[in-house]
């Protein structure tokens, strides 16, 4: 059974940072030399301090033998001190996905003067979830923008209450409840992943509410997602909230479901489009039921394309 590593090497300093950098190359050309290695990725994220870490190996003791030489390795000498936050599983390889920063948190629930920190015009306050490879991409999930507790912890519908990761479960598009309040897990991320779903936002910038966004930000957003679908070209894309795909597509009068696409935005020939429900807890007008159907619909549309 193949052994997986996943996780962060978190610099305290840009001095650390820059032995990474320097030593780096070295480790990555030895250990991908090493019998047994399938995998092996260390890449930079949005912030310049940490990387993320992607290691398979084809069963323990080729696990085993590279932590041998690992402890006694120049990468070792010259990187101690550096933390690591790394998980270690059995299991199938990972669909490799776009580098994500760790919880700014290291864990833990926000407070309430950590959200009024992230309530900031940052324009990537959350990192999308996708797949390195595009060719992998099935489902695109538009959110709205992060909420403040996303932000914190950058990890997609993350406020307790948010009905996005119950009704996924109930859907059938995940195995498992998948807890987001402190932040998203290497396993978790890889159930979306491993089927061939991604989840991105219209606006970077965090809000405590949706309304909060004005005209002009959304309709940026619905360009800068036309740009990324171009370029991701996803089976099916579902923007979760039918008011702020009105107001960022122009399509006033848009309703719930699969929609024409908006060719004059230049939205691409094959990409089916769907709008639903906002998943909040504040939308009064669905639940957890209601919602998965609503994802059974879209998947079944991804499956058709």
């Amino acid at each position: 059974m193949p052994i997986v590593l996943t996780g962060h090497l978190l610099c305290a300093t840009p001095a650390e940072a820059e032995r990474v950098e320097r030593h780096l190359p070295a480790h990555l050309a030895a250990t991908r030399a090493e019998p047994g290695c399938l995998a092996f990725h260390v890449r930079p994220t949005a912030d310049p301090l940490a990387w993320q870490v992607d290691e398979v190996f084809a069963d323990e003791s080729a696990f085993a033998a590279h932590q041998a030489r690992m402890a006694q390795s120049t990468w070792a000498r010259a990187t101690a001190g550096i933390e690591r936050r790394y998980v270690t599983r059995e299991g199938a390889p990972p669909v490799l996905g776009e580098p994500r920063r760790p919880s700014p948190l290291g864990g833990r629930r926000p407070r309430a003067d950590d959200l009024r920190r992230f309530a900031a015009d940052d324009p990537r306050a959350m990192d999308d979830v996708l797949p390195a490879d595009p060719e992998a991409l099935r489902m695109l999930i538009v959110g709205i923008n992060p909420g403040l507790w996303t932000a914190a912890v950058n990890a997609p519908f993350a406020r307790p209450g948010n009905r996005f990761w119950p009704s996924l479960q109930r859907a059938g598009l995940t195995d498992r409840a998948v807890d987001a309040s402190t932040g998203l897990s290497g396993e978790d991320e890889q159930q979306l992943l491993g089927r061939g779903i991604g989840v991105t936002n219209l606006v970077g910038r965090a809000t405590a509410r949706a309304d909060e966004l004005s005209r002009d930000e959304l309709r940026a957003g619905g360009r800068r997602v036309v740009t990324q679908v171009a370029r991701l070209r996803p089976r099916v894309v579902a923007v979760a909230g039918i008011t702020a795909f009105r107001a960022a597509f122009s399509l006033p009068k848009a309703r719930l479901g699969a929609q024409d696409p908006p060719l004059a935005l230049g939205w691409p020939d094959g990409v089916a489009l769907w709008v639903v429900p906002q998943p909040s807890g504040l939308n009064a007008h669905e639940t957890i039921d209601s919602l998965a159907a609503k994802w059974r619909e879209v998947w079944a549309a991804a499956a058709r394309a």
